[in-house]
């Protein structure tokens, strides 16, 4: 990765956690509902508004990282992995159920 990569990724990081931890939950928005002297539906709104534009603050300017065609299936075999075992059900554990 390029420095310029690095520090764009790692804005993109921060803009995440912020995102996850600073940002009620719909829950907690009806629970607090007219304490700001809007509506619930007003505060859903406008947190939605903020983050999509939260988002495209950090991912703006930002190019698609390319790889070569050998790194591609190395990451989608390496993938393909992951989701089969994460797919599978207790029961396909390979452990005998009586």
């Amino acid at each position: 990765m390029k420095e310029k990569q690095i520090i764009q990724f790692n804005n993109m990081l921060f803009t995440l956690r912020k995102i996850a931890k600073n940002y009620q939950t719909p829950t907690q928005l009806r629970k607090c509902q007219g304490q700001i002297g809007l509506d619930y539906e007003e505060e859903l709104e406008m947190a939605y508004e903020n983050i999509q534009s939260e988002a495209a603050r950090a991912s703006k300017g930002i190019k698609e990282i390319k790889k070569s065609d050998s790194q591609l299936n190395e990451q989608q075999q390496s993938h393909s992995g992951t989701i089969a075992s994460s797919q599978a059900s207790p029961a396909d554990d390979g452990t005998k159920k009586d």
